[in-house]
């Protein structure tokens, strides 16, 4: 359910580098936390003896869907670093 900030990117048109360079990163990475923890406040509340399994992306570097397009030069590392350690902050 959910994802961290940046997870759902989609390189094709770069909003990765739009969003890093706007600071939309910075305004999205409140309101992410405040959705998750409404998240598992909800579903804890809905039942108390539910169990939750929490987890979150430690480097969006390492995922394949990041890694090439920063290696061919397509996504910049500044902004793959910003958003790295955005869901640092998150996680």
């Amino acid at each position: 359910m959910g994802g961290a900030p940046g997870q759902r990117a989609d390189l094709g048109d770069e909003p990765c580098a739009s969003a890093a360079e706007s600071g939309a990163l910075e305004l999205a990475l409140p309101r992410a936390l405040s959705n998750y923890r409404t998240a598992v406040e909800t579903i804890q509340s809905a039942d108390p003896r539910v169990k939750l399994v929490l987890a979150t992306v430690p480097d969006i570097r390492n995922l394949p869907e990041f890694a090439a397009p920063i290696r061919d030069g397509r996504l910049p590392h500044a902004v793959a670093d910003a958003f790295t350690a955005a869901i640092a902050r998150f996680n």
